[in-house]
């Protein structure tokens, strides 16, 4: 969807296959990521480009039971980098599922997107549950100010306390949000670790957070 017509038209004709082969294994949310900005095209024609697209990979999956989730970049370091600006906030994300009409549209809501376009718990506290597809966990580096954030400079989950981490997950489980929720810290150091050490490093600050937002680990 990312691509040009023909590729778009291409990939989606494969998408059947794999959402049949997804529905017999259970899995039921999947999710993506969508461009902050164009070079090509303003806002609205963007806008209008991803709903019709995205309306056609909804209907295949709603076929086979799927949800999709899609995420929104808020950083305004990547949004400086296109001629045009995008979707990057929840409420526009919000705005493109519901145009395209399917009712299996959502959002992948990450904290750190969340947090660097200006989010608020209340948004949070609004949204219905099957609004929220998939939702990724982390923090943000200490000192900088929030329009200077770079999307692949974060810190494990609680590690800094700069992104209120257990008010977002008191807000997800006020809403009754019932699905996945992964880390996704993007820090160095995490991929020389043996894999076990890893995981062990992420499962802990996961409990750290459910800690201190009171909720059942």
């Amino acid at each position: 969807f990312r691509q040009d017509e023909d590729t778009f038209k291409d990939t989606l004709a494969e998408l059947p296959q794999k959402a049949s082969i997804a529905h017999e294994l259970g899995l039921t949310r999947c999710n993506t990521w969508v461009p902050s900005g164009s070079n090509e095209r303003t806002y609205q024609e963007q806008f209008d480009l991803l709903a019709n697209r995205f309306c056609h990979c909804a209907e295949i999956l709603w076929d086979h039971g799927c949800y999709l989730g899609l995420e929104f970049l808020g950083p305004k370091t990547i949004l400086a980098g296109f001629k045009h600006e995008g979707i990057s906030n929840m409420a526009d994300m919000l705005k493109l599922c519901s145009a395209a009409g399917t009712g299996n549209l959502g959002l992948l809501l990450d904290c750190w997107h969340w947090y660097t376009s200006g989010g608020t718990i209340a948004e949070i506290e609004a949204l219905d549950p099957q609004q929220v597809v998939y939702v990724h966990v982390n923090d943000a580096p200490v000192g900088i100010p929030i329009e200077e954030h770079i999307d692949n400079e974060r810190a494990l989950p609680m590690e800094t306390g700069v992104i209120d981490l257990p008010a977002f997950l008191k807000a997800l489980n006020k809403i009754g949000y019932d699905g996945p929720i992964t880390a996704e810290p993007l820090v160095p150091g995490l991929a020389d670790m043996e894999p076990q050490v890893a995981c062990q490093t992420i499962a802990d600050c996961l409990k750290k957070g459910w800690d201190a937002a009171g909720l059942e680990w």
